[in-house]
């Protein structure tokens, strides 16, 4: 039988057995097959979110079991490596707040560098004890006062140094994950370059992943190594050094809006690449920890009677410890050592050179001495870096231009002059 609109009207409006017409009774159905769906996507969206959830429950409960085995290695490899050869770059402040409640970070193993939704460089716990070899001692590199730094080996090959805070870094999540921020952004030859960081919460729980250089520090090669004939730092090596280092304090002062300030520079924070190139690490912390931590003579180089004054921090402070870092290039002496008969370096150099020695404060392990005009001049630099009234101190462009060889600055003014003239003959 032909179906025309009417004989469909016709059918759809014939009653069921049921006693509805068929058309509610085909609506009815579709409503209700709809309704079935939206119900099953629901219940399943909520049995998905729900094993999701214990999943996530079980890995924190396991992690959480692990924790303490990683905690107690790292304070014991802490302790153990307080007496290492490293130790003598720290202060002798006990170590045994530097690593305590140590959370992970929750999950599974992560990948070496997780960028959030921000932006933010953020690495994993696990990821960070995988690649210091559950922060063996034989992976510390240095103890410090606020921290310990060990070697690490990212999943991808990238090596790296990891610095753990201690429990005294009191500032909030927000404030560090800020600062970290600004840090990472920061991008110069002359300073170590920071990767990323980790924190979990609470103020112990913090990590800096910087990147590895692996040619040891300032420190060691002036101090650490073993007595030779001759320093393999020689003159000319020691200038591009301390220019380096002038550098890249000048970018952090004068460059970088807001300044950043270092407030614990000395030789342990200066590390160098296998060209000697040096890079300045550690720099910013000044906005991480109390003021109370930059305070006493081990932290910035500085006598105690320097730092009775009640004023607040500036890059002044940082240019007095670059005057110290410049004469321990110069001496190869440490700012202090109760094994020589005058301890302090400063108080020593001075006595020397109102004696008319100065020639004799040029480190005896140097092969080849500078000219007395060039120790001189350097002597003058740390002396005016050194100088009790702050406003009297230079600048960081003040020292760049004065450590610049002279036979340069007098060909700049020759060629200013030259184009003077120049200038003059053709009006």
């Amino acid at each position: 039988m032909p179906f025309n609109l009417s004989s469909i009207q016709k059918w759809l409006s014939s009653r069921t057995a049921l006693g509805v017409k068929l058309w509610v009774l085909i609506v009815t159905s579709v409503l209700v097959f709809l309704l079935l769906i939206v119900i099953s996507t629901f219940i399943c969206h909520v049995y998905c979110r729900l094993r999701r959830r214990n999943r996530n429950r079980r890995a924190e409960d396991h992690e959480s079991a692990m924790s303490g085995e990683v905690l107690t290695v790292m304070e014991m490899n802490v302790k153990k490596s307080s007496d290492d050869q490293f130790s003598r770059q720290g202060s002798e402040t006990t170590q045994n707040s530097i690593v305590t409640n140590l959370d992970y970070s929750g999950g599974r193993y992560s990948p070496a560098a997780v960028t959030d939704e921000r932006r933010r460089i953020v690495f994993g716990l696990e990821e960070i004890a995988l690649a210091t070899d559950e922060f063996s001692e034989e992976n510390v590199i240095n103890i410090e006062d606020y921290g310990v730094d060990y070697f690490g080996n990212l999943a991808d090959g990238t090596k790296v140094t990891v610095k753990i805070f201690n429990a005294n870094n009191s500032i909030g999540d927000n404030e560090f994950i800020r600062e970290a921020e600004r840090i990472r952004h920061i991008s110069h030859k002359n300073l170590v370059k920071l990767l990323g960081y980790y924190t979990q919460g609470t103020a112990n729980n913090r990590m800096f992943v910087y990147e590895n250089v692996e040619n040891g520090n300032l420190h060691q090669w002036l101090h650490g190594c073993p007595q030779k004939p001759f320093s393999p730092l020689s003159w000319p090596i020691r200038m591009s050094i301390i220019q380096g280092i002038a550098k890249g304090l000048a970018y952090l002062h004068e460059d970088v809006d807001p300044k950043i300030l270092h407030g614990r520079l000395r030789s342990s924070c200066i590390l160098l690449d296998q060209n000697w190139n040096p890079k300045i690490s550690d720099f910013g912390l000044v906005e991480v920890f109390p003021p109370e931590y930059l305070s006493g003579p081990n932290l910035v180089g500085e006598t105690n009677e320097s730092l009775e004054s009640t004023s607040p921090f500036t890059e002044r402070n940082d240019i007095y410890s670059f005057g110290i870092l410049l004469m321990e290039l110069i001496t190869g002496r440490a700012p202090v050592d109760c094994n020589q008969s005058q301890p302090y370096l400063i108080e020593w150099v001075k006595s020397m050179i109102g004696s008319q020695q100065a020639v004799e404060t040029v480190d005896s392990k140097l092969e080849e001495k500078p000219s007395p005009k060039q120790l001189k001049r350097m002597l003058l630099i740390a002396l005016r870096c050194l100088d009790p009234d702050e406003q009297h101190r230079l600048s960081m462009a003040q020292i760049l231009l004065m450590l610049e060889p002279r036979d340069l600055l007098l060909a700049d003014g020759c060629r200013i002059r030259d184009n003077e003239t120049s200038s003059r003959s053709c009006v």
